[in-house]
């Protein structure tokens, strides 16, 4: 079997890294004064609360490290299965957000916080015909999502799966890789047991874009996906482990390529309006059967114009697989909604 490897080019630079600390400013000794000067205190910036900066990803970056310490201090209050393990920053693709880290002990997987807000969901204008799709199953349309949540760092590995456990019908066979070959229904069953959830389809493009605009967290220059996804030209290729490469400006790994990841809502066009919360759910249709979910963030084959070009999926890109359907390269990653009432 063969493994590709990238050919990393000085572009990357640009692309994403992980929480950077400034060089010191050099030190000048003050001139001492004459007798002792007393300056008042300035008074300490008011610390926002948990709502207004959870529900406002402008205003959760906006906010003081005390206020956000203060928001996520919160969260594991309410989410008692999650533990506050420390604040960090990410940058990617012209972002930088300082976000909290959760460790969950039923599955041994870190989480991020998601502070939500209003964004353009679906395809960039011009890229419905390059991504291969009918327009009213990619058009952007504006979201709003009114909850903050809990998303998995990385793509639920075979490791944590197997703490809770289920079906094993992997094909490979390591516990740092996703847990792949599993159908819809075995991941929500997975994520009852663990007191987790399959995210949103909207829940997942807002993490995977972490407040950028572009075809990838990275920007919409390809050569820049090198610094944050795997991909191959063809089929043959081993899955990799997670957290192999840089992760976006939420501190999520492989939002683009290595393994489809399954998400909770059925497949169909999206609407014309703006809408709140969206999630497209159905009961398995009664003439036809099962009623197929959306995958996200894969492989994409077939995405040129001339339908031969490889590459990790955008942002926008919409899979698609029956809930009873094994895949090979089709896994999942947990998410959790945070209660703010």
């Amino acid at each position: 079997m063969r493994r590709f490897a990238l050919t990393t080019i000085a572009v990357l630079v640009a692309a994403c890294s992980d929480a950077q600390t400034a060089p010191a400013s050099p030190v000048t000794a003050p001139p001492t004064p004459a007798r002792p000067v007393t300056t008042p205190s300035a008074p300490a910036p008011p610390i926002a609360s948990s709502r207004e900066i959870l529900v406002d990803l402008h205003a959760w970056d906006a906010a003081t490290s005390a206020s956000r310490r203060a928001a996520a201090d919160d969260v594991a209050r309410r989410l008692p299965d999650f533990a506050l393990s420390r604040m960090e920053t990410f940058s990617c693709g012209g972002q930088t957000h300082e976000v909290a880290i959760y460790a969950h002990a039923k599955t041994g997987m870190e989480f991020v916080l998601v502070p939500v807000g209003t964004f353009v969901m679906g395809a960039p204008k011009g890229d419905a015909d390059e991504l291969g799709s009918d327009e009213s199953w990619t058009r952007p349309h504006r979201v709003a999502l009114t909850s903050p949540f809990l998303l998995s760092r990385t793509e639920c590995t075979e490791a944590a799966w197997d703490r809770v456990g289920g079906t094993d019908e992997r094909k490979w066979h390591d516990p740092k890789v996703p847990i792949e070959n599993v159908t819809w229904r075995a991941c929500v069953d997975w994520c009852r047991k663990a007191g987790l959830e399959l995210p949103t389809e909207a829940q997942w493009e807002y993490g995977c874009r972490a407040g950028t605009t572009t075809r990838w967290c990275t920007g919409d220059d390809e050569r820049l996906l090198a610094s944050v996804a795997w991909y191959a030209p063809d089929f043959d290729y081993p899955m990799q482990q997670v957290a192999g490469k840089a992760p976006n400006a939420l501190g999520l790994f492989d939002v683009h390529g290595n393994t489809w990841e399954l998400c909770r809502d059925t497949f169909g066009p999206y609407p014309r309006d703006a809408v709140v919360d969206p999630l497209a759910d159905a009961p398995d249709h009664p003439t036809y059967g099962p009623v197929e979910r959306v995958t996200r963030g894969g492989i994409a084959y077939n995405a040129g114009p001339q339908g031969d070009a490889v590459l990790a999926a955008p942002s926008a890109w919409r899979g698609q697989a029956g809930p009873d359907d094994h895949g090979d390269q089709t896994g999942f990653r947990p998410a959790k909604t945070v209660p703010m009432e």
